[in-house]
């Protein structure tokens, strides 16, 4: 139906109960690593950036414009330090940048990813359908440009 629940897990109490995506689906959660931010992900697709400390949304991307993604984006993790995030979609994949709010990198593929893991803190393996392993890394780059992926 669209909303979050936050519960306490020592006395399941309901501590936030928020719409999150105008009563489409949730289909995705993914905490970040301080537990101060989570992002969801809609059948709206709609990808929302929570405050949790605040219990409200900060910011909102739509994806429906990124053709990329396909119809049903998945794959929502956060790398270990938070300052990266990946999203998938039917023959895709993405690495995202927290501090942009953008993406670094959009990378076909020719089946479909299924799961992801981030294995360093600019390390990170994409999973693909035919049981192959897309190698994702965030290096520094001699220009202006700052972090790239190869």
């Amino acid at each position: 139906d669209g909303r979050m629940i936050a519960t306490r897990q020592k006395t399941w109490a309901t501590e936030g109960n928020w719409k999150a995506h105008k009563g489409s689906a949730v289909n995705q959660i993914s905490c970040h690593p301080s537990g101060k931010l989570a992002l969801s992900l809609g059948a709206d697709r709609v990808l929302c950036t929570w405050n949790l400390v605040k219990g409200r949304v900060a910011y909102k991307t739509n994806l429906k414009s990124r053709s990329t993604l396909g119809t049903q984006p998945d794959c929502l993790t956060w790398s270990p330090t938070g300052d990266y995030f990946t999203l998938c979609g039917f023959r895709a994949a993405e690495i995202w940048s927290i501090k942009s709010a953008d993406v670094l990198l959009s990378r076909k593929t020719k089946e479909k990813p299924i799961c992801v893991c981030w294995v360093a803190d600019e390390l990170c393996l994409v999973g693909l359908e035919s049981g192959k392993i897309l190698w994702l890394e965030v290096t520094e780059d001699e220009g202006d440009e700052g972090k790239v992926m190869r």
